[in-house]
C-alpha cells in the first residue's frame, strides 16, 4: 500500500474484512451494533478505535512518495523518476501521467494533488519559484494576482529582489501587487545565498500553520 495505489474494489473489499470481523455475531439478525464504522474508526483520540479507511489511508502512502521526491530531489529514487519521467518539468507542474507509464508513477501523479492544495514554497532566493503559478504568500492557498498588465515580464519571485541590497523590490512590488499583497510578501524573510523549498501547510479554524516536514 506504500507503493501501489489499490483499486476501491479491493480497499472495500479489506474494509469489509475488518468489519466482518468486528461485528461478527453467530446469528446476524439479533445482532446489535452498538457503535457505527465511522465511530469505529475514529482516531482513539477521538473515542475511536483507530481502524483506518484502506483507501483514504493507501492514498496518503502514495501521496508520501510525492512529498519525499519534493523534499529531497538528491535523492537517487527522486532522480531516477526525474530523468525518466519529468526531465525538463518541475514535479508539482506535471498534471497527468502518461498511459504507459508505471503504476507508482501513476499513482505518485494522482497524489500531487492533494499535494498542490497542501504546499506552500517557502522563498530564499526566489530562484526556482514561478511568481505567478507557484503558491507563496504567506496566509494563501493559491497562485497571487496580479493588477499589472505586465506582470508576464517577471517569471520568477528572483525577479522581484533587490539582490545588492538583499531586500525585496518595493517599487516594482507595488506596481505589481495589490497593497495587502505587498505587505505580506515584505513580511518574508529573504536569504538568497540559499535555494527555496517547499513546506507542508495546512489550515485550521482559519488559521494558517506551515510545517517543514
Amino acid at each position: 500500500m506504500t507503493c501501489f495505489p489499490f483499486p476501491k474494489k479491493i480497499t472495500s473489499k479489506i474494509d469489509s474484512i475488518q468489519r466482518v470481523f468486528w461485528w461478527s455475531k453467530k446469528n446476524p439478525r439479533r445482532a446489535a451494533y452498538f457503535r457505527s464504522w465511522n465511530d469505529i474508526g475514529r482516531s482513539k483520540l477521538c473515542g475511536g478505535l483507530g481502524i483506518r479507511n484502506s483507501h483514504a489511508t493507501n492514498r496518503v502512502f502514495i501521496a508520501k512518495l510525492g512529498w519525499r521526491i519534493c523534499r529531497n530531489p538528491d535523492h537517487l529514487v527522486s532522480r531516477f523518476l526525474k530523468d525518466k519521467y519529468f526531465r525538463n518539468q518541475n514535479l508539482l507542474e506535471i498534471d497527468k501521467a502518461a498511459d504507459n507509464s508505471s503504476w507508482i508513477w501513476k499513482g505518485i501523479v494522482k497524489g500531487l494533488v492533494f499535494l498542490k492544495d497542501n504546499i506552500v514554497s517557502k522563498i530564499n532566493d526566489g530562484s526556482s519559484t514561478k511568481s505567478w503559478s507557484s503558491v507563496w504568500l504567506p496566509c494563501s492557498n493559491s497562485p497571487p494576482v496580479s493588477i499589472s498588465p505586465n506582470f508576464n515580464d517577471y517569471t520568477f519571485v528572483s525577479e522581484l529582489i533587490d539582490v545588492q541590497n538583499h531586500s525585496w523590490n518595493i517599487g516594482l512590488l507595488n506596481s505589481l501587487f495589490a497593497p495587502d499583497d505587498v505587505i505580506k510578501i515584505r513580511s518574508l524573510r529573504l536569504n538568497i545565498n540559499e535555494k527555496d523549498s517547499i513546506m507542508w501547510a495546512h489550515t485550521n479554524n482559519g488559521d494558517f500553520t506551515v510545517k517543514t516536514s
